[in-house]
């Protein structure tokens, strides 16, 4: 029977005119899932968790997942130039909402969730600092000055929250994990294989020859 450790999951949260809202994982913002709230992300992430990584022995993927955060929220600002054009867009600066969380052995984590910006704070003192030097240089980096639409993109996500539940995940033994791995393969064998057919050999102007091997290894 496995045994079952709870694992800290945190998830950022946008706010949206109708029950429906935009949630994805802190730690991998690459996934975002639109629910009504965060039962239905917080299910997929453990049956995800649990069929391609516990159930095949790969714990040290969720060491991330196993340190827990304390989030504040702090105000990310970033100043953007005029376009080029001069009539594109002005002059503007863009508050951003933004979260650090000091890490037990000194540093911390800084996010920026509607921007899926991740990144380490040598001393979570100076956060805001480096949120905001990523931030611009995450403008830069996908075009956002001189593109209206990209900024919208950003200006229309609305406030940002990150709430964190606990996750019961199964962990197996190594025995466990061998023997699932055993009853995969079984079951993928006839999908991805045709057993060959029985019967005796035969070749093709070279009867004489096989025949004098036969008698030789009766």
């Amino acid at each position: 029977m496995p045994h079952f450790v709870p694992l800290p999951f945190a998830f950022a949260t946008f706010a949206s005119r109708d029950r429906t809202r935009v949630m994805f994982p802190v730690l991998y913002p690459e996934t975002p899932w639109f629910c009504a709230d965060g039962e239905r992300l917080i299910r997929a992430f453990r049956d995800a968790a649990e069929r391609h990584l516990l159930r095949r022995g790969r714990l040290s993927a969720l060491l991330p997942d196993a340190t827990p955060l304390s989030f504040r929220r702090v105000a990310v600002r970033v100043a953007v130039p005029a376009a080029e054009d001069g009539w594109t867009h002005p002059a503007m600066e863009i508050d951003l909402d933004g979260f650090v969380a000091p890490l037990a052995g000194g540093g911390g984590l800084g996010f920026v969730p509607v921007l899926g910006l991740e990144a380490y704070l040598p001393k979570v003192e100076r956060g805001v600092e480096v949120l905001e030097q990523a931030a611009r240089q995450e403008f830069v980096r996908h075009g956002r000055v001189g593109n209206p639409r990209r900024l919208v993109e950003v200006m229309a996500a609305g406030a940002c929250a990150i709430e964190t539940r606990t996750l019961d995940l199964p962990f197996y033994s190594p025995a466990e994990v061998a023997g699932m791995q055993t009853r995969t393969t079984e079951r993928l064998l006839p999908e991805v294989a045709t057993e060959p057919a029985g019967g005796e050999p035969r070749v093709f102007g070279r009867e004489e020859e096989v025949g004098g091997v036969l008698r030789a290894l009766a």
